[in-house]
């Protein structure tokens, strides 16, 4: 999702460039003066909107990410040794008893 928003900011900004730069594009052909300033003021807005979606879902990523290093890590880490010492017990009493 965050990739997404950085997507369709960069696309917002271009088209911004291209409206403020006075570039003529098959978007702004037809349209009047007012009306590309209209359409500049919106884009802005939608880029300050999506910088603020972005700063959110690091957010969210950096909460997730230590998460799984304080707490998922660990717990499935000791998990899996328990598991593999389990293992490793069964197999060395099958072996001693097939001597």
């Amino acid at each position: 999702m965050r990739q997404k928003i950085i997507t369709k900011q960069k696309t917002c900004e271009g088209r911004l460039d291209n409206l403020a730069s006075g570039k003529t594009t098959l978007r702004t052909i037809f349209n009047s003066k007012t009306t590309k300033e209209n359409k500049a003021d919106t884009l802005k807005v939608l880029i300050e909107n999506d910088s603020k979606e972005i700063v959110n879902y690091q957010k969210v990523i950096n909460i997730i990410n230590q998460y799984i290093a304080k707490k998922a890590l660990p717990y499935f880490k000791k998990d899996k040794m328990i598991n593999y010492y389990n293992m490793l017990d069964i197999l060395s009493n099958q072996e001693v008893t097939n001597w």
